[in-house]
């Protein structure tokens, strides 16, 4: 019997993602053109010249709507916590490809949460680049040079919680750690008081040494949280792994309400988000909408997709 690579719960790795790769009577969700090469991949431009139908392309966004072409003449602008709306987009379609490589997350959460409800089959695509962009003066803690400042610690559009753990309740904080260890830090002074603190790292990371610097990177941040015995780890790549993680957290710390902070890979995001879908009663999300530098990743590496939705992730 010949299996299927993208059933429910799996991973496909396409070191060089084409049309082949796709289902031709799905939706695809991509972002316009930017500035990093993975966030547009080329692929979306074949799909565009032969499959514009299918197409719906992210042309801009603020913090509150995105502007959605669903062919190369019309567009709507959409309020990111419309689901009904958002849902819309996809009426005659069962299926869709949703790639988060050059979406911001406040962008990417509320289509994922949208498409959950509306379709039968969800995918998620993530683009590697080849490389990043390394910081002009590195040290063990800045290797690389992503970002310009925070926004600060805010909610997703349509994940805020109104209610959060009882008073006195049991708490804690999940940290997703990546290269910059100043977001870690700016989400747990969010917190006051800090609860009991664990840290995810991608491990194994998409490159040999990416781990090792995501650790030196949050080095601070571990000590001032005290965190170093409750790290776990999940590989950087795989949402599954992670959202398996968070669950095993929320188990052996006795079934706690989480903070949750995806603000390391974005697979690791992705598996966050999935479980802060899944379970709405005690899990709420942390973010801190970075601003992020034009270029700061080059090359286009291999892709990913996730099939998110029949699977165990999906709400």
């Amino acid at each position: 019997m010949i299996r299927n690579p993208f059933a429910a719960g799996k991973t496909v790795r396409v070191q060089r993602l084409g049309l082949d790769a796709l289902d031709p009577t799905s939706a695809y969700v991509f972002s316009g053109l930017g500035s990093e090469a993975r966030g547009r991949h080329p692929v979306w431009e074949a799909c565009l010249s032969t499959r514009a139908p299918n197409c719906r392309e992210i042309r801009s966004c603020d913090d509150a709507y995105v502007v959605i072409g669903t062919d190369r003449a019309e567009t709507a602008r959409i309020l990111l916590s419309d689901d009904l709306s958002l849902g819309a987009l996809f009426n005659g379609f069962s299926s869709v490809y949703l790639d988060i490589s050059g979406l911001p997350h406040h962008v990417w959460g509320p289509i994922l949460r949208a498409t959950f409800a509306k379709l039968e089959t969800v995918r998620a695509v993530y683009v590697e680049p080849e490389v990043y962009r390394k910081h002009p003066s590195p040290t063990s803690r800045t290797e690389f040079d992503l970002s310009d400042g925070l926004r600060g610690v805010a909610p997703l559009p349509g994940f805020a919680r109104l209610i959060g753990p009882e008073d006195g309740g049991q708490a804690v904080l999940v940290a997703l750690l990546g290269f910059e260890g100043r977001r870690a830090s700016l989400i747990a002074a969010s917190l006051d008081p800090l609860p009991p603190v664990y840290a995810l790292i991608g491990v194994p990371g998409f490159q040999v040494d990416y781990a090792q610097i995501a650790h030196a990177s949050n080095e601070d941040f571990l000590l001032e949280a005290r965190a170093h015995e409750n790290i776990r780890y999940a590989a950087a790549s795989c949402p599954f792994e992670l959202f398996d993680a968070l669950d095993a957290i929320w188990r052996d710390a006795r079934r706690p309400y989480m903070f949750v902070a995806p603000i390391g890979t974005k697979p690791h995001s992705l598996g966050a988000i999935c479980y802060a879908l899944k379970n709405p009663e005690h899990t709420e999300l942390l973010y801190d909408h970075p601003r992020r530098k034009p270029g700061r990743t080059h090359g286009i590496g291999p892709s990913h997709i996730y099939t998110l939705k029949p699977s165990y992730v999906a709400p």
